[in-house]
């Protein structure tokens, strides 16, 4: 029987590193796939189960970061940023002119949703979530002229949109006013949103789940 479970186990040893780096190949081929033929892998590591990998794409002036699931190799988050772009020092672009100018960069399948100006170190932005097929985004424009900070594709058809999560808030808490609004991967690789709401003049810390929109943080900034 010992030699039975040794025998396994030394299976198991030799079997694992091969399917670990079959998938590893796997994923790193479907991002490089995404982050395009101009652009050259700087990095990638393992974190929580996660594969990240860095790129740099020098052609189009941007960094690129995907994250892929460590068990099977698929795409979890790609987020890409560009560099060198001049931040606003001032909002000239309304509501509708920024979702006009996120619609005319992503595909036509893409419907821009909840939008939101934001200022980050005195530069005003805004943040544009869409979907597209299934797929959540995330596109921050520079609120003076339009062009692109930042793109986030979140690969997670089973999450609520960014209009929805936030009605969940607003049922969930009254009437908040939303300060800031980001997506990101829980530890269990699944879409949360968070972000600082005001209500009654006080401004809280909050997250959300991304499945239903529970709230799973409220707390005083």
């Amino acid at each position: 029987m010992k030699k039975i479970l040794m025998t396994m186990l030394l299976a198991a040893l030799v079997v694992t590193p091969t399917a670990l780096a079959d998938t590893k190949d796997d994923a790193l081929n479907a991002a490089q796939a995404l982050a395009g033929e101009t652009a050259t892998l700087r990095e990638s590591d393992m974190d929580d189960g996660v594969y990240e990998f860095e790129f740099r794409d020098d052609t189009n002036n941007t960094r690129i970061d995907i994250d892929a699931d460590g068990q099977t190799g698929s795409i979890l988050k790609m987020e890409t940023e560009y560099v060198g772009v001049q931040r606003a020092g001032q909002a000239t672009l309304d509501e509708t002119q920024a979702k006009e100018a996120a619609q005319a960069i992503l595909s036509e399948t893409a419907a821009v949703g909840y939008a939101l100006l934001e200022t980050d170190d005195g530069s005003y932005e805004w943040k544009l979530f869409y979907s597209d097929n299934g797929d959540l985004g995330l596109l921050t424009l520079q609120a003076g002229t339009g062009e692109v900070l930042s793109q986030e594709v979140y690969y997670a058809p089973d999450a609520l949109t960014a209009s929805d999560a936030v009605a969940a808030l607003e049922s969930a808490k009254g009437a908040v006013q939303i300060q800031e609004l980001d997506m990101d991967l829980n530890d269990a690789l699944a879409l949360n949103y968070d972000g600082k709401a005001t209500l009654d003049g006080t401004v809280y810390e909050f997250e959300l789940r991304g499945q239903d929109g529970q709230v799973m943080e409220w707390e005083r900034d």
